[in-house]
C-alpha cells in the first residue's frame, strides 16, 4: 500500500461527499493541491408564498471537468429544474439506512458545457441554503515529485482515477 500511505483508513467524509454523510471510504493524508474550484453564480433570489424561497443559479467548471454534482442538504428541495427541464426530488433515506444512497437532494450532471448548468431549486424555508458543488475530471492532477500515484502494476477502474474539487457556498 505505500502509493496511498501507511496509514490508509476506511471513513465517511461528510465534508467532501455531503450526499453520503455515513459512506465508509478508504483515504490517506496528502498534499492539498490548489486547483480551480467550480464556480456558482446566482441569478434569481426571491421569497414565494409560505416562506418558500426560489433560487435560481449557475454552476460551471473552471478545470473544464467532465461532470459536475450539486448537493443541497435534506429537507429543503421542493421542486428542482435543470436547464429549464423538471427533475425528480426523491425523498431521503434516513440516515444510516443505506450509505450509498444520497442524503438530499443531488444531482450528477455528466459532460456540461462549458458554460455551465442552469439550477433552479424551489425551497422550503426562506433561511439561506447550502449547496455543496464537486466538478470531476478524469485523471489525477500533477503530483508531487515525492508521491507515488499507483505502482505500474496496478489498475485503475471506472471511477478510480478521479480529480474531484469540492466547493461549498451558503446562498
Amino acid at each position: 500500500r505505500p502509493y496511498i500511505g501507511d496509514r490508509p483508513t476506511f471513513a465517511p467524509l461528510p465534508e467532501q461527499f455531503p450526499a453520503w454523510p455515513h459512506l465508509p471510504l478508504l483515504w490517506a493524508p496528502a498534499p492539498r493541491l490548489h486547483l480551480p474550484a467550480p464556480v456558482v453564480g446566482v441569478v434569481e433570489n426571491r421569497g414565494e408564498a409560505g416562506g418558500r424561497r426560489f433560487l435560481r443559479f449557475s454552476v460551471s467548471s473552471r478545470r473544464g471537468a467532465r461532470a459536475l454534482n450539486v448537493h443541497v442538504p435534506a429537507g429543503r428541495v421542493l421542486e428542482a429544474w435543470v436547464d429549464g427541464r423538471p427533475v425528480h426530488v426523491a425523498r431521503s433515506v434516513p440516515p444510516g439506512k443505506r450509505s450509498w444512497v444520497p442524503v438530499g437532494w443531488f444531482l450528477d450532471y455528466a459532460n456540461p458545457a462549458p458554460e455551465g448548468v442552469d439550477v433552479r431549486l424551489l425551497l422550503e424555508g426562506a433561511g439561506r441554503c447550502r449547496v455543496t458543488v464537486t466538478d470531476q475530471s478524469s485523471g489525477m492532477p500533477p503530483a508531487p515529485p515525492s508521491s507515488v500515484i499507483r505502482p505500474a502494476h496496478a489498475v485503475g477502474i471506472h471511477d478510480g482515477d478521479l480529480t474531484m474539487v469540492v466547493q461549498t457556498f451558503d446562498l
